[in-house]
């Protein structure tokens, strides 16, 4: 069998509602009480701003990477 495998990355500049926004959509914070998400949302904003100067319209540069990979049956 034939592998290819091709890297594609890219930046999104991201704010810290963005951010936050993003942390809101991974599994372990969908799944959590109402409360406690609302909660963790506050306190990663908070974090975003204090530790980063990440407030407002700021942005930062997230990277992404895209790990593609492709197999090939060989007839043999």
């Amino acid at each position: 069998e034939a592998l290819d495998r091709t890297d594609i990355g890219w930046v999104l500049p991201m704010t810290a509602d963005d951010l936050v926004g993003l942390l809101g959509t991974f599994s372990g914070v969908i799944t959590l009480d109402a409360s406690l998400r609302a909660g963790l949302l506050k306190q990663a904003g908070h974090l975003l701003a204090d530790e980063l100067g990440l407030e407002g319209a700021a942005t930062t540069d997230v990277p992404y990477l895209a790990r593609c990979w492709r197999a090939r049956r060989t007839v043999a």
